[in-house]
């Protein structure tokens, strides 16, 4: 298009699967605005190939964007909204780079499938001063197998729960054999170690559900816990702010 996104105008009125697809080898759109109406699959299905958009707005109302297995999308200073779905979807085995996005008013701004298998590598993702807003949940969700450490730590937290509020207090573990021994040493010590495993466990659960409650600001910590997963090529200046359930959660199955 040429001139504004506003000036160039898409939009499906009519039911279907699908509205827009690309399977090209190398695809650019440029300076369009896309309105959906009504889409099983989403407003843009990138199927195979690689396309390359910049400049445009996407308003969803069913689903949002689907990079597929093995192909590769580049969305450059778009407007992405109103999806009921992820703004986002990206699967195993795609190449996505997301460099200066406003994503907002969607259920979640990025939903990132890292279940590899023999067949499919995992994505790799590149995500650069976005501003992701304003969602009903999560700014990224990542779904995961649910076999994995974090699953075990949150199944062993909720266990805990109801064990500790029976008691009135964190579940205790006697360390000492002896009767005799002074009650007020043994409290303190036995505290001690249960303070020091409830942190840890916390933590670990604090990070597979939500990595920060700052839902004002962009903040440190997210980026340096999302670079830790292999999937990020590099995540740098992004600002998350006002989304419904904390800036990154984790999803098993």
């Amino acid at each position: 298009g040429f001139g504004f996104p506003d000036e160039i105008v898409i939009e499906k009125k009519t039911k279907g699967s699908t509205f827009v697809e690309s399977t090209g080898a190398d695809v650019r759109l440029s300076n369009i605005k896309f309105i959906q109406h009504d889409a099983i699959e989403g407003i843009l299905c990138v199927r195979k190939g690689t396309l390359n958009m910049e400049n445009c707005v996407l308003q969803c109302q069913t689903t949002g964007v689907i990079v597929q297995t093995s192909a590769r999308l580049t969305l450059n200073v778009c407007d992405l909204y109103g999806s009921k779905g992820a703004g986002v979807e990206i699967y195993p085995g795609s190449v996505c780079s997301l460099v200066g996005n406003s994503i907002h008013h969607c259920r979640d701004g990025i939903l990132i499938k890292d279940f590899a298998n023999e067949l499919d590598g995992m994505p790799a993702i590149t995500m650069e001063n976005n501003n992701i807003h304003n969602n009903e949940g999560y700014a990224v969700i990542l779904v995961k197998p649910g076999d994995g450490e974090y699953q075990v730590l949150a199944e062993r937290r909720e266990e805990d729960r109801p064990e500790a509020e029976s008691k009135g207090g964190v579940p205790s573990t006697d360390m000492s054999t002896s009767s005799s021994a002074p009650a007020t040493p043994k409290s303190a010590e036995t505290n001690s170690m249960e303070e020091d495993l409830a942190s840890a466990v916390n933590r670990k659960w604090q990070f597979s559900r939500q990595i920060s409650r700052n839902k004002e600001v962009s903040c440190s910590r997210p980026v340096q816990d999302l670079m830790e997963h292999q999937i990020f090529v590099s995540v740098q200046g992004n600002q998350f702010r006002r989304n419904g359930k904390g800036d990154f959660g984790t999803f098993f199955y």
